[in-house]
This record gives C-alpha cells, structure tokens and sequence, in this order.
C-alpha cells in the first residue's frame, strides 16, 4: 500500500508506547535504546490511519534520490515507467524528487506523474484546448528567444531568464509563469516549473514552447 517500513515500525512502536521526549520520528536504534516497560501505556491503543499516513509521508521527504527511485518504482505503472525511462537517470531522479512533497504514501507516485509521462501527441492534443492572451503570447515569443540563446541549461540560468522576463515585460510572476507552465506542460498545475525544465532540458523545452507557438497562430 506504499508504506516505508521504516515509517511502519516508527509508527507501530508508539501505539501504547512513547518515548521521553515529544520526538515521534524515530529510528529503530533510538526506539531499541529508549524503549522501557514503564513508558508503556495501560489504555488500550488507537490505530490512526491518518497519523500514520502523516508520518510515512515524512519518511518519504527524507528519502534521497536513489533510494525514492527505488521505493517508487515498484508501483509505477508499465506505460508510466516506460515514458519515464525515456529521461537520462538523474532526470528520471529529478522529476521524483520534484513530486516527493506530495506523496503520503508513495502507491499515489501515479497521479504526479502526468506532467513529466505525457506523450507528445497527448501534449498537442491538450494544448488545442487551451487559448493565450496577447500578452501570454508575448510572454511565450520572449522566453522562447532567450532560452534559445541560454548556454548552461541550469536552475539558476532559468530562473534569471524568468526574472528578465518580468522585468522586461513589465509583468508580475504569475504573469509569466501561467503561461510558460501552459506552454511547456498544457496543464494548469504540477511541480514547480524549473524543476519542469530541468527534467524536459533544453531540447524537449524548446520544442514544446515551439509546438505551443504553432499551435496558438494557426
């Protein structure tokens, strides 16, 4: 069901116990150290589904990349992990790190994945439904241009390109980010959208900003 056994034993552990302090993360050497008779409770203990989703999801955030792959994998779909797999491996470990806050229990890794699975058709498909203002086209015409020119395809360069955009363009962040998540993903909401760029790289960003650019003129 997606549950870390580490998050299982933590949370086992403190039904009818509980340790000296507030602390509820443990891990199992502090539990084996701090557990004794006395600290055991006489009430009968409560099974709280909630608490430990709570709990497993802080488990999950302390993953590293590696080891969140290697929990997710397991429950990513065939047809999801073969899109996935079209990414180099610290892509595939980017775009999971990306989601990784909003997994309670990582069985749910499915429904965060659309923004990086999508196929291009399905992309072109979504993107027909969506229409740009004048301004959101401006937008598209600007980040397209300088992206095209960025040499270091990193967090830091793309984060710059965006902040030159708003201000070139006199316009705030949202004004610039709606769009350029539209054109890049089709979709209204996701990870955050460097993180988007980071995974996609250049070559997938520009044609996708390039497919949107057809797309909203013809």
């Amino acid at each position: 069901q997606g549950y870390l056994s580490e998050a299982l034993f933590n949370y086992l552990s403190l039904l009818g116990w509980s340790p000296d302090g507030e602390q509820e993360l443990l891990s199992r050497d502090e539990i084996k150290t701090q557990f004794r008779l006395d600290r055991v409770s006489k009430s009968n203990a409560v099974f709280d589904i909630t608490k430990l989703k709570w709990m497993n999801g802080q488990y999950i955030r302390q993953l590293e990349a590696q080891d969140l792959y290697n929990a997710c994998l397991p429950h990513i779909t065939d047809e999801n992990r073969l899109q996935l797999e079209s990414y180099a491996k610290d892509a595939q470990y980017h775009a999971l790190l990306s989601i990784r806050d909003n997994l309670e229990t990582v069985n749910q890794v499915n429904a965060y994945l659309p923004v990086y699975v999508t196929t291009d058709a399905q992309f072109n498909d979504q993107l027909k439904d969506l229409s740009f203002t004048e301004n959101e086209c401006r937008v598209i015409t600007y980040i397209t241009e300088k992206m095209q020119q960025c040499d270091a395809w990193t967090a830091d360069k793309l984060s710059a390109i965006i902040d030159l955009t708003m201000s070139d363009l006199s316009l705030g962040k949202g004004k610039v980010m709606k769009p350029l998540r539209f054109a890049v993903t089709a979709q209204k909401t996701g990870p955050y959208i460097i993180d988007i760029l980071m995974v996609f790289g250049k070559k997938k960003t520009l044609q996708r900003l390039s497919t949107s650019f057809f797309i909203l003129n013809n």
